[in-house]
């Protein structure tokens, strides 16, 4: 289905509660020892959505927007406000050949294994690429590619700063409302999870 490139209610985004999962699966062999099997490398976040007593213009706007989407039918973005920034984050090295380097992001660990995510909607201006500390020109397509005019030289430390959106769709199809008063409501609970792309 489409992707709308569009964002919740600022003021919706920041009531979530919710964060990245990942699925393994775990055997308890007899002796007591585990097997475990991990079934999804990349991790998928989920968020729930919950929206106090306000009045009824208030929360018309998220009705609205879970109208458009089609309820699951349709993703868009979401900004995880505990997670949306990269600052001078290193996402490639020049070899003089490569002009075009995808947007990540860099768990790192006190192991061998950092965890390396693709950003996929950056938010457009804000997004400031660099070429060894210095601020360079380049273009960026929606899925969070950055092209070079020119092929950064071998060694070039390939580094980003921008603000990123989650892709996600409502993980219902239902629009569940708490009626207060006449003239206040709530919305109760309002699931979101993470598409990939």
């Amino acid at each position: 289905m489409a992707f709308h490139d569009t964002r919740l209610p600022e003021q919706v985004e920041q009531g979530a509660s919710g964060g990245p999962s990942f699925y393994t699966t775990v055997n308890a062999m007899v002796s007591g020892h585990e097997q475990r099997n991990i079934n999804w490398e990349e991790a998928r976040a989920d968020w729930e959505l919950s929206y106090g007593i306000q009045d009824y213009a208030d929360f018309d706007e998220v009705r609205q927007f879970f109208y458009a989407r089609r309820g699951q039918a349709h993703s868009f973005r979401f900004k995880d406000w505990g997670d949306y920034r990269l600052t001078l984050e290193t996402i490639g090295t020049g070899d003089g050949v490569i002009q075009q380097f995808d947007i990540i992001k860099t768990y790192e660990s006190d192991g061998p294994n950092p965890y390396v995510r693709r950003i996929t909607r950056p938010v457009e201006d804000t997004i400031v690429a660099y070429l060894d500390g210095v601020a360079t020109a380049c273009t960026i397509n929606p899925l969070g590619v950055l092209t070079f005019a020119v092929a950064p030289g071998i060694g070039v430390v390939v580094a980003v700063t921008c603000e990123f959106d989650v892709p996600v769709r409502f993980n219902v199809d239902k629009f569940s409302l708490q009626i207060a008063t006449p003239q206040a409501a709530a919305i109760g609970s309002l699931p979101i999870i993470e598409v990939r792309e």
